[in-house]
């Protein structure tokens, strides 16, 4: 396997893509990759998200790509009685263009990578979700964030657990918060909307809802009923809206489980209440939509 960290920017070791390749020893056809963006909503990157995602992919003969987008702190959050300092100068501009960047550095280098161009996926959790889904939307429908161009599109996105009604976010299950939610929703509040403060009309703008068209890739979601955190209400939308616009769709609402499952099982765990046997399904219900889609692997 190929691991290695690409860096954007040389004074900055907190933003990076980092690659999980397979190497084509005994298979010699390019592979179809997917583009990671794990959660933590804009405030650090969860790493439950991020390799062991990436090595669930890669046992099914995915290439993978995980990318470490700037956040509000530079740091991840150890205490949130003790924070890490803040990037300063972070808004929702600078994800979106290091998404258009591993893009166009895929398209670059998909030969040296045995990357197949036509089937480089984006997969995102929670915050992640958000910004995979802002992107994909941006690059089909009429502009609505400035990006850089970029050469190739996703050819399908995931989601799982995705913010994408900021209007209606808050309005969800919340007998199960943890203690520091209440600051911890106010600091990813901070992130999304900086210093003014929440804006209606901003909201509505950065809500992938709002943006999906016709021409918009094959989506896969999932999230769970009881989600603590981000209202799974958005995800109905989303499918309806997709549905609407005649987008190839697939959605599943567990009956049970919190937020930021992730594989929902033993291997990305730090509690026991994170491994949900129905959850953990969600997998191998998007190896088969994939394979319907001529996405997955072939012999």
């Amino acid at each position: 396997m190929l691991n290695k960290k690409i860096y954007f920017r040389q004074s900055d070791n907190t933003v990076y893509l980092e690659s999980f390749l397979l190497e084509n020893n005994f298979f010699t056809k390019k592979r179809p990759t997917i583009v990671i963006c794990p959660g933590g909503g804009y405030l650090q990157i969860a790493p439950r998200e991020a390799e062991p995602i990436s090595l669930k992919f890669n046992s099914y003969g995915f290439n993978c790509f995980v990318l470490h987008y700037s956040c509000f702190f530079t740091s991840n959050i150890k205490n949130y009685h003790t924070l890490p300092p803040k990037n300063e100068n972070f808004n929702l501009q600078h994800p979106l263009n290091e998404l258009a960047k591993t893009f166009s550095l895929i398209n670059k280098n998909a030969d040296r990578w045995n990357v197949d161009i036509n089937r480089v996926m984006l997969c995102g959790f929670s915050a992640g979700g958000h910004l995979a889904s802002l992107f994909a939307e941006n690059l089909v429908a009429e502009k609505f964030i400035d990006l850089p161009n970029c050469n190739i599109k996703p050819a399908a996105l995931i989601l799982g657990y995705p913010l994408l009604d900021l209007i209606n976010a808050s309005d969800c299950n919340r007998q199960n918060l943890r203690e520091y939610a209440p600051i911890q929703n106010h600091l990813v509040n901070q992130a999304i909307y900086g210093n003014k403060g929440y804006k209606a009309e901003y909201a509505k703008k950065i809500s992938p809802v709002n943006h999906v068209a016709s021409t918009m890739c094959p989506t896969f979601i999932w999230t769970t009923a009881t989600d603590e955190l981000v209202n799974p209400a958005g995800s109905i939308e989303m499918a309806l809206e997709l549905k609407a616009k005649k987008v190839p769709f697939e959605l599943h609402v567990f009956s049970s489980g919190g937020h930021g499952l992730s594989l929902a099982e033993e291997v990305t765990a730090t509690r026991s209440n994170q491994v949900n046997y129905q959850v953990n399904t969600w997998f191998n219900s998007l190896l088969l939509w994939l394979k319907e889609l001529k996405l997955t692997i072939e012999i």
